[in-house]
Order: C-alpha cells, then sequence, then structure tokens
C-alpha cells in the first residue's frame, strides 16, 4: 500500500474559514513559499487496491510515463469531454519517448503537466522544487500524522466571501 502527503493550495484570502478549520484539526498548513497569498495544507493520502515497488522501506510508483500517458489518453478519450487532470511523473531517460508520444497523439490529448518522479531518497530541494505536489512517506510517518488528526467539521466553511470580493462584482469571477 501506498501512503503519501497530498499537499493542497489554498488562497488565504478566499479560504480562512476552511484554513482555521484544518489548523484546528492539526493538519500541517503553511505558507506558500511563492504566493503572499497562498497557503499550502498536507492531507494523507493512501491507495490500498494498488501495488507498488518498494524503495528504502517507502512504496513507490516507477509506472512509466507513457503508461501513464496512455491511462490518460483512455479516460480522455471515453469518460471526459473536456480535458482530464493529469501530472505524469517521468525519469530523464524517459524524454525521448515521451516526446514521440506527444507527437504521435497530438489530436488525443488536450494538456498534461509532467514533474520529475518522486525519488523517496531525494528531498524536493534534491529534485530542485520548493515543495513536491506529493511526498512519498514510510507507513510510520503516514500512520504517525494520521493518528494526530482530529475529525473535521465543514458545516459554516462555505461563507461564499469569494464572490463578495471586488473582482466579482459584475458578476464573474476572474480565473486564478
Amino acid at each position: 500500500m501506498i501512503r503519501n502527503t497530498l499537499l493542497v493550495s489554498l488562497n488565504l484570502k478566499h479560504n480562512i474559514v476552511f484554513i482555521s478549520v484544518l489548523r484546528n484539526a492539526n493538519y500541517n498548513v503553511f505558507d506558500h513559499p511563492t504566493d503572499p497569498e497562498g497557503i499550502l495544507a498536507t492531507f494523507p493520502v493512501s491507495y490500498s487496491d494498488v501495488e507498488f515497488d518498494k524503495e528504502n522501506g517507502k512504496d513507490v510508483n516507477l509506472e512509466t510515463a507513457i503508461e501513464q500517458l496512455e491511462r490518460y489518453k483512455l479516460i480522455q478519450n471515453n469518460w471526459c469531454q473536456q480535458n482530464v487532470s493529469a501530472t505524469i511523473s517521468y525519469s530523464a531517460e524517459e524524454v525521448d519517448n515521451i516526446v514521440d508520444w506527444l507527437y504521435n497523439n497530438w489530436d488525443q490529448y488536450v494538456g498534461v503537466s509532467f514533474i520529475y518522479r518522486a525519488d523517496p531518497t531525494k528531498t524536493a530541494k534534491d529534485l530542485g522544487y520548493l515543495y513536491l505536489p506529493q511526498e512519498v512517506v514510510t507507513k510510520e510517518e503516514y500512520d504517525k500524522y494520521v493518528e494526530r488528526l482530529l475529525p473535521i467539521n465543514l458545516e459554516g466553511t462555505n461563507t461564499f466571501e469569494e464572490i463578495k470580493d471586488e473582482e466579482c462584482a459584475t458578476g464573474a469571477c476572474p480565473i486564478k
């Protein structure tokens, strides 16, 4: 079973109540390193029904970028009418295959993101990032984090503050 933590970016101005709820429930919430109005929150994620490879005591996904792109294409062509959100993890030796796949499937995708494959032996900084959207953790690290979390009550968090903003005064809020 793979366990990791997922970072979610929240806008402090528009999510102040939700951020407070997360902090009160002991979630790891901290300032976004490049967005003064942004906050990052860490959510535990577990994939109990997927088998992964083991590396340094951690479950890691070593699926090739092409396998991920083929799954993206399958879902894109058979399930979604717009775009499936997909972040493809890859290693440097896969770049030529990725370029070939993109060229050969030009009409089969709308857009995907790419990130170097997480290496559990390296930190975000080692990989050239300020933080990773997902961090592979050991079972012990995951369990320790989950044990400290309290139940959250989301009632009252949908205050619609975002539509009271000046930018939304015309009835159409800008995409951020």
